[in-house]
């Protein structure tokens, strides 16, 4: 049953309780606005309990995209100053790709230098003392030390019970059931349990935002992405980075170039990569995959063992450790690869949170912090223009 929301009102009312909508909902508590929180389901029961926690940016990420990124780092170091444990570890993302690809690696690693980021080159004897375990065929990598990781739902809970702390209200098993506008501006939201009115709805929905732009007549560009997830059994500092190859990258390139239909992104190949987090338990999840299933979460076994394959080309060591669980989940995917942060012209007192691929981890923070900044008025700590909601309006 829907949690009793009863007839009442809040400044803002943010439609989601997953990481993007937790930091919404701490940074606008923070800034003394009346928040409430609805979630159909659990807190993080969505993409932040069903993925990763790199914090960072790719070796070719460059213009808007990385300053975007490095504003999202710097928007974590803050928190932690807050006090917030969520885990944060600064040990830098390694990269790992074939011999073939050093000297390409190696150029980023440069051109990053040149810029002023913290970032080096591990030759095999470097790379041997940080990492033991990696496959003794690769003989180099590089780390990107500014890169971090979190445990997401840590995140989750430690902005709730902040925001909560700052007088947020959270509703979860309570579901959104329709946008109520009034002279075409937004005046209420909608449960089975009663109505919140307020001039303002955040939509932090995730994988499922699109669904709910239709209440208020829009069809926002965001689709499903799939991605699958191993859990091993835990293995104290067998890794001491957050790893991934190069083909990661290349996997989020790739989904940029399928065709969108009618019916949103046509489905082709799944796209796999090796990518190994490390957590303080001890346990390392494995990923990722990346294809078009709609809203299927249904483990596939074949995406699962072929990241097992992968990940054991990295770390051999992974094919002695016992896999605990496997997940799917769903990743809000736009086609330009960015978020859709701030308000929309289409509809007045809408606001969007959402859109952010696997970025979700990188980004929440940074785009709690914007939203906050967008909607008092105050300067914003990068531009928005390229994350506008209205960027796909014709």
């Amino acid at each position: 049953m829907p949690k009793l929301v009863e007839n009442t009102s809040a400044d803002v009312v943010i439609v989601g309780g997953g990481i993007i909508g937790a930091s919404c909902a701490y940074s606008l508590s923070k800034d003394g606005l009346r928040v409430a929180v609805l979630e159909r389901h659990g807190l993080a029961s969505g993409a932040s309990s069903a993925c990763q926690g790199g914090v960072g940016f790719g070796l070719s990420t460059r213009g808007y995209d990385l300053r975007l990124r490095l504003a999202a780092i710097a928007a974590y170091e803050n928190l932690v100053t807050e006090g917030l444990d969520v885990e944060f570890r600064q040990d830098g993302i390694l990269y790992v790709g074939e011999p073939r690809q050093e000297e390409t690696l190696k150029a980023h690693v440069r051109v990053f230098q040149g810029m002023g980021i913290e970032c080096e080159w591990l030759d095999e004897k470097a790379l041997r003392n940080e990492e033991p375990a990696i496959s003794p065929s690769i003989s180099g990598a590089a780390v990107v030390k500014k890169c971090s990781n979190v445990y997401p739902m840590r995140v989750v809970v430690e902005l709730i019970r902040r925001a909560y702390q700052l007088g947020a209200r959270i509703y979860t098993e309570t579901e959104l059931t329709g946008i109520e506008m009034m002279h075409g501006k937004a005046s209420a939201a909608l449960t089975p349990g009663g109505k919140i009115a307020t001039d303002k709805i955040i939509i932090a929905a995730g994988a499922w935002s699109r669904l709910v732009s239709r209440f208020v007549g829009l069809d926002v560009p965001v689709w499903p992405l799939k991605g699958h997830i191993l859990v091993t059994e835990p293995v104290p500092r067998m890794l001491r980075h957050f790893v991934s190859d190069t083909r990661y990258e290349d996997t989020v390139d790739s989904m940029l170039e399928v065709e969108v239909g009618a019916d949103g992104p046509v489905p082709g190949p799944p796209q796999l990569a090796a990518v190994l987090h490390p957590l303080d338990s001890g346990h390392i999840l494995l990923g990722s995959s990346r294809e078009f299933a709609s809203f299927d979460r249904d483990v596939v076994r074949e995406r699962i063992a072929a990241i097992a394959r992968l990940t054991q080309q990295l770390v051999p060591g992974i094919a002695q450790l016992r896999i605990l669980r496997t997940y799917a989940g769903l990743r809000p995917w736009t086609p330009d690869g960015l978020p859709l942060i701030g308000p929309t012209q289409q509809a007045e007192g809408i606001i969007f949170a959402t859109g952010h691929a696997g970025d979700g981890n990188t980004l929440a923070i940074v785009t709690g912090n914007l939203i906050a900044d967008l909607l008092s008025g105050r300067e914003t700590t990068v531009e928005t223009g390229p994350i506008s909601p209205d960027r796909f309006v014709m």
